[in-house]
């Protein structure tokens, strides 16, 4: 048996945020210990954050993505209905 060391960390968060994640963790077959624990690892690996901070205004970025993508010739535009048909699609 290996016998590891443990240590206790304690993080004050809003309530439903951090209800919110909890469902969404037991979707995913985990708890709070684990995706803390992952994150940690991650973090120790790579020296990184495992994802970018950022204020950038989320509407923002997908318009500039969406600008990005029809100045490369990758996005056609089309009529209203053509756009409901592929939002349904999905």
């Amino acid at each position: 048996m290996v016998n590891k060391e443990t240590d206790r960390v304690t993080v004050r968060m809003d309530k439903k945020l951090k209800e919110a994640v909890q469902h969404d963790l037991e979707e995913m077959g985990l708890d709070m210990t684990t995706l803390i624990t992952m994150t940690f690892k991650q973090v120790a690996r790579t020296h990184e954050l495992p994802f970018v901070p950022t204020a950038r205004d989320p509407f923002m970025t997908a318009l500039e993505e969406s600008r990005a993508q029809y100045a490369r010739g990758e996005y056609e535009s089309g009529s209203l209905e053509d756009f409901k048909q592929t939002i349904n699609d999905l």
